[in-house]
């Protein structure tokens, strides 16, 4: 005798209810054709107690919509995380921007279809105080109102009256060059305003309005040499030691930067200008024996006035010297030597308060100041460059040769942690417990080995897949 399967309520619902699609097909095998179309044809709603079966079928419907997106409960955690860890930086941006206010307010309001609205507030950061003043804004605006709210609804704003009273203010040609703070105190005194400063200010930034700015004069250009030894500059700075200050006495050229003279000493007198300026004088004739003239430049101190400064350099007949003070003579100033002044204190910042270790650093740093270090205003060239050759330049790089050889070797370069274990390994170095990235391969890329707990815990994650790597022959570092 033929033994006829016994089937669950169950599985013949889902063929009722059109929902066959879901059962497993080992079970679907078992279920003859003619039952499963008997199934298929009856009616549930001709049963009593067939209200119930909706219930079933909802059921049914949430199963097979995550069958259908089994990854998106993962997303959506993913998204959400990455939300939480980004909204302090891109909250600010959102809140601020009054061009995003409205996109904010829809996105608000599309989130309260999927949860709570106390959990939608805090997403976006505001109270639902701040919410409801942003949609009312947004469902009253006002063509009227500068700053679009209803008249009738934010009483305190200014009247169309007073408004039109600070566009006049700027549009009128009398008032052009007058600051704003002026045009508001004008309007006060003639009693067409009746207003506080911060207030008169924000309506400015409303309504775009600001007083008109004049281009800054141009500030006088000074000393522009065309050639070495054209113009020298000598100026004496004093640095701080211990007990007392040495005085640091510098001649520079004007063309090429370079510093031709210095000297160092206790005293800020005539003698150590004197000193500089022989040692300069003594760089020109090695390097421009033909030097015919050239002028000196200085300040009104009492050290570069000296007699003894004058009478050396009367008695200078090759190149002659001429002598003239800043602001005095010219109407410039001498801050060439001024801002080398500055850089050599820059030097002197980490050193023994002695005269020795200051003589020291002060020869070292005119060395490198001006035989060693490229100078921007120079267009990459050293100043003893340009000194001994005026119209020195530095070759340019040849960027597409550079361009052909980046590319050839980026080309070549090779990932593969197989292959290029120490090149892949980060510069701290280390183990890792536990993976911190993404499940992909870039997470084991970007690692350069892993403990036994670790990788444990990645083969684990990949599904009892074996790594793809070989066991290190050396224990890790860090």
């Amino acid at each position: 005798m033929a033994r006829y399967n016994r089937y669950d309520t169950a599985l013949i619902t889902l063929y009722a209810l059109g929902k066959d699609d879901l059962v497993p097909m080992h079970l679907r095998e078992l279920v003859p054709n003619s039952t499963a179309s008997e199934w298929r044809k009856l009616r549930m709603d001709a049963l009593v107690g067939h209200e119930l079966r909706a219930m079933h079928h909802n059921a049914l419907d949430m199963q097979a919509i995550l069958a259908q997106h089994q990854c998106l409960r993962r997303t959506v955690q993913v998204v959400m995380k990455v939300w939480l860890s980004t909204s302090d930086a891109l909250l600010p941006v959102l809140h601020k921007s009054k061009a995003l206010n409205q996109r904010v307010v829809n996105a608000v309001q599309l989130l309260f279809t999927v949860m709570p609205r106390r959990r939608a507030y805090r997403l976006v950061g505001l109270s639902a105080s701040a919410f409801h003043d942003r949609l009312a804004r947004i469902k009253a605006q006002c063509g009227l109102s500068p700053i679009g709210r209803c008249f009738k609804r934010h009483p305190l704003q200014l009247a169309a009256r007073e408004v039109a009273v600070i566009k006049d203010l700027f549009n009128t040609a009398v008032l052009a060059n007058w600051p704003a703070s002026s045009r508001y105190h004008a309007a006060l005194r003639a009693g067409r305003l009746s207003i506080g400063m911060c207030t008169f200010y924000k309506y400015l930034g409303i309504l775009g309005l600001k007083a008109a700015r004049f281009a800054p004069m141009r500030k006088t250009q000074g000393f522009v040499a065309t050639r070495p030894n054209e113009f020298l500059h000598v100026d004496t700075t004093e640095w701080p030691l211990a007990d007392e200050a040495v005085a640091i006495a510098l001649v520079s050229d004007n063309f090429s930067k370079a510093i031709l003279g210095w000297s160092v000493s206790l005293r800020n007198n005539a003698d150590n200008v004197i000193t500089a300026l022989n040692r300069a004088i003594a760089t020109m004739l090695k390097h421009h024996p033909n030097e015919e003239a050239t002028l000196l430049v200085s300040d009104g101190g009492p050290e570069n006035n000296a007699a003894d400064v004058k009478a050396l350099l009367e008695a200078q007949a090759h190149p002659v010297i001429r002598h003239i003070i800043a602001q005095k003579d010219i109407r410039f100033s001498n801050s060439p030597i001024e801002a080398v002044n500055k850089i050599m204190k820059g030097y002197l910042r980490n050193l023994a308060p002695t005269l020795q270790a200051t003589e020291q650093v002060v020869a070292f740093a005119t060395h490198d100041y001006t035989e060693v270090r490229p100078h921007g205003s120079l267009k990459g060239a050293i100043p003893m460059e340009r000194y001994l050759d005026p119209g020195f330049t530095p070759a340019p790089p040849d960027l597409k040769a550079a361009r052909t050889q980046r590319i050839a070797e980026n080309r070549k370069a090779n990932c593969r942690l197989e292959n290029k274990r120490d090149e892949c390994r980060p510069q701290t170095g280390g183990c890792y417990d536990t993976p911190t990235g993404s499940r992909s391969v870039h997470w084991r890329r970007s690692f350069g080995c892993a403990s036994e707990a670790g990788k444990k815990v990645l083969r684990a994650w990949r599904g009892q897949r074996p790594l793809q790597w070989k066991a290190r022959s050396q224990p890790a570092q860090g």
